[in-house]
């Protein structure tokens, strides 16, 4: 048996079966494979290469010499701060147009330690951008 490598195990997985077993393949982002390879497909069908960041977070606004900013820019609102007035504008205007994993987990020896709590589905549909959670 060949040795199990990341493209043979991505090989492996029935991802194409998952927006039907959703039922959302029209109106969601999903994958598909062509050419022998998986693609990203937005709602209108067109292939897509995914160019994302990843952890967003207002941790460094809300604490230390910046909390003031945090209050008097966003209005303690992380509403604010994703969807109008820095993140998705922000993003788009890089050439960004999507959010890949959003929690900072730091490694140290045998355990893992969660630096920041996850995105809530809320603060995804805030942004407005397709996401891996």
């Amino acid at each position: 048996m060949p040795a199990l490598n990341r493209r043979r195990f991505l090989q492996s997985l029935p991802l194409p079966a998952a927006p039907a077993l959703l039922g959302a393949a029209d109106s969601c982002f999903h994958l598909t494979r062509h050419g022998g390879r998986r693609w990203f497909v937005d709602p209108t069908g067109k292939r897509i290469f995914s160019l994302g960041l990843n952890h967003l977070d207002p941790a460094t606004l809300r604490c230390g010499p910046d909390g003031g900013l945090w209050h008097s820019r966003y209005g303690n609102s992380i509403e604010r701060w994703l969807r109008g007035e820095k993140v998705r504008p922000n993003l788009l205007r890089w050439g960004f147009h999507c959010l890949g994993w959003n929690q900072e987990v730091v490694s140290r020896g045998p355990t893992n330690h969660k630096h920041s709590r996850p995105f809530t589905f809320d603060e995804y549909q805030w942004l407005g951008l397709p996401y891996c959670h």
